[in-house]
């Protein structure tokens, strides 16, 4: 999928905010190229279903959302010079084209990826669930056939209510 158009940018940006298990954003990822589904989407969904939860045996895995934040942050950042900058929490208007919310809920990741409305666009979930049901295919698919997502307002409720099976 190529960048929408939105006078001439030439990079996808997104906002990735790692969220606790009190509901509050504690780190803000803020990541310059391919932030599209099938870039970043596909990104932390290898990284969310590959990972054990709660492991303090010394297996790989997150044992919060604080090691979750600061693996995601590895990940993307790799040992490249710019594309990923961590900013203070809650940040936003960035110039992002997509938003993703990484969470644990119930020991589980879950994650939520908007598509951010231009103009008066609203802001729409194109996922919300088990980062294992990404499939960002589908996601482009739905996104370049403008049919209607759920609302943010109910992405974030189901988020806040709903534990990932």
């Amino acid at each position: 999928m190529g960048t929408r158009k939105k006078g001439n940018i030439l990079s996808t940006n997104a906002l990735v905010h790692i969220i606790d298990s009190e509901g509050a954003v504690i780190t803000t990822i803020y990541k310059h190229w391919d932030g599209y589904p099938s870039g970043v989407g596909n990104q932390l969904k290898e990284m969310l279903t590959e990972m054990a939860v709660n492991s303090c045996s010394g297996n790989r895995g997150f044992n919060d959302a604080h090691c979750l934040a600061a693996f995601v942050i590895a990940q993307l950042k790799g040992d490249r010079w710019g594309d990923v900058y961590v900013y203070p929490p809650g940040t936003s208007n960035m110039g992002e084209e997509f938003i993703y919310l990484v969470s644990l809920i119930g020991g589980q990741p879950s994650m939520v990826c908007v598509l951010v409305g231009f103009g008066d666009e609203e802001n729409r979930a194109v996922f919300v669930g088990n980062p294992a049901n990404f499939n960002s295919d589908q996601i482009d698919g739905l996104i370049e056939s403008g049919e209607p997502f759920t609302p943010m307002w109910k992405a974030q409720e189901i988020t806040e209510e709903t534990p990932t099976p």
